[in-house]
């Protein structure tokens, strides 16, 4: 699904369920030997404009996943399940003047070939503190016959 062009649009909603911010991801990935490399742009609809982050993902012997990116702390793990995968991570987020240290637990949904849906839950000692809804569109690759 993300070899190629994808293009997402979000929502970020707080533990209220009020909605706090709407971004749109431009994703570029590629495959390189075992490694799926995805380049984020990130545009807010409040904040500073664009913010960019790469991930490094790649495939465990066990058939779990791992990945790495510049503004991840530590290592971040994965699973498929079906249609499902699910992907987990600490990061700090900007919160006002200062930034805390979340915990990411994303779910994405294969729609279909060209879609996905994701739902990601933002935890603070356990408890979720903002919420993130998300649709993936891969860029249809046309081929000549």
């Amino acid at each position: 699904f993300f070899d190629g062009s994808v293009k997402a649009w979000g929502i970020v909603q707080n533990r209220s369920g009020e909605l706090v911010q709407r971004f749109e991801v431009d994703i570029d990935g590629r495959v390189e030997g075992n490694r799926l490399i995805l380049d984020e742009i990130f545009e807010y609809g409040i904040g500073d404009g664009a913010k960019q982050r790469t991930w490094m993902i790649e495939e465990l012997p066990d058939g779990s996943y791992r990945g790495f990116a510049h503004d991840v702390l530590g290592e971040a793990s994965g699973e498929s399940f079906g249609n499902a995968f699910h992907w987990s991570y600490r990061m700090e987020i900007p919160v006002g003047q200062r930034t805390i240290e979340v915990q990411f637990e994303d779910w994405f949904w294969a729609l279909d070939d060209s879609r996905i849906l994701s739902r990601s839950y933002l935890q603070k000692f356990g408890f979720d503190v903002a919420e993130v809804t998300l649709l993936m569109e891969r860029d249809e690759i046309v081929t000549p016959e």
